[in-house]
């Protein structure tokens, strides 16, 4: 997640806190229950935020794992290329 979403998510979910405490200060039921919704609307972005950035982590690994493995498979077929060469050259 970019640190500006961060920022965002974090300051979504204090602005609900804060409308929530007002909404149960001044009995408004309906602001309080916003302020709880918007904390959890916060929180739930969070988590798939924090989901996406794992899953990112897991593909850049598999990617670096499978360009290894081309990588090696290509020297493995340059190197019977060669053998091939060398044995219609005798």
């Amino acid at each position: 997640m970019g640190f500006v979403d961060k920022i965002k998510n974090a300051a979504d979910e204090v602005a609900g806190k804060a409308k929530e405490r007002v909404g149960d200060k001044t009995d408004d039921e309906q602001l309080e229950a916003e302020g709880e919704f918007d904390q959890a609307s916060a929180k739930t972005k969070q988590v798939v935020e924090a989901v996406k950035d794992d899953l990112k982590g897991e593909f850049d690994d598999a990617r670096v794992w499978v360009s290894g493995k081309a990588g090696d498979l290509s020297d493995k077929v340059a190197d019977k290329a060669d053998e091939v060469k060398d044995r219609s050259r005798s």
